[in-house]
């Protein structure tokens, strides 16, 4: 039998957010993704292109490290992401772009 995941298993993740925090107190807030299934990273979701621009730079991450992500049938909403390292943890950033309202589209 396997063992059930625990908030410990979750360590990792809570001290490199406490090192970040630190590392970083001014920066906007995030809405954070910490999951028990996969430890090694964490997903950030910021509210605005201009948060996720100043965390990509205040990261070092070059531009052209950051991915559009294609609208799909499901989720019409296109994403900018980039991937990160800090302090051994993998980051994932990301921001919904807005999506325009579609002409001659009856609701």
């Amino acid at each position: 039998m396997s063992k059930s995941p625990t908030f410990a298993d979750q360590g990792p993740q809570f001290r490199v957010l406490a090192q970040m925090a630190e590392a970083f107190p001014t920066m906007p807030r995030v809405h954070l993704g910490c999951y028990t299934h996969i430890t090694d990273h964490l997903d950030f979701m910021v509210r605005s292109a201009a948060d996720f621009e100043r965390w990509r730079t205040a990261l070092g991450i070059p531009s052209d490290d950051v991915v559009l992500s294609e609208a799909r049938p499901a989720d019409p909403s296109r994403y900018l992401r980039f991937r990160s390292q800090f302090n051994g943890l993998g980051l994932e950033f990301s921001v919904a772009l807005p999506v325009p309202e579609l002409e001659g589209v009856e609701a």
